[in-house]
């Protein structure tokens, strides 16, 4: 050791300072480039739970427009009057109860173990019976039963 604090001492002045501003580079560009590194990586991190909360924010978008479909789907079948309307409308219903299936589907798939999807898939299974209910009602013009039947399912909609 005593070799090397005098190499050091016996080195000139200009050496000295560019040594130890030599190391004081080498250490502020391993400090940049780590840093660098971990602003990459945040920034992949934040691009994926961006995109993971665009797929929920849109698959609950997409239930809960399917859900309005299928309400609306239901009015306007009671409102029908002439029996293709009705038919259109049913198959409108049906078909709008179809798309929340497969919405729902896709909301589990994204919100994994969610007890919210749960409930919601619950509800949404409880309702079904309902909704063809008002739909033979509809059919056979029975609108105030209809409309009875649709407002009890209004309420279970509104929870959802």
């Amino acid at each position: 050791m005593h070799v090397l604090s005098m190499k050091w001492a016996d080195r000139g002045l200009r050496t000295k300072i560019l040594s130890v501003l030599g190391l004081l580079i080498a250490f502020m560009a391993l400090v940049l480039s780590l840093g660098g590194f971990v602003m990459l990586h945040q920034a992949d991190v934040a691009e994926e739970a961006a995109t993971r909360a665009t797929q929920r924010v849109e698959a609950a978008t997409k239930a809960q427009r399917s859900i309005l479909e299928m309400d609306r789907g239901i009015q306007a079948l009671i409102a029908a009057d002439e029996p293709d309307m009705i038919r259109a409308a049913a198959i409108g219903s049906i078909r709008a109860g179809a798309g929340i299936d497969e919405n729902l589907a896709a909301l589990g798939k994204v919100f994994v173990d969610d007890a919210g999807v749960k409930l919601l898939s619950e509800k949404m299974t409880a309702i079904r019976p309902k909704q063809m209910e008002v739909i033979a009602a509809a059919r056979s013009n029975e609108d105030a039963q209809a409309l009875q039947l649709a407002s009890t399912m209004a309420e279970e909609f509104h929870l959802i």
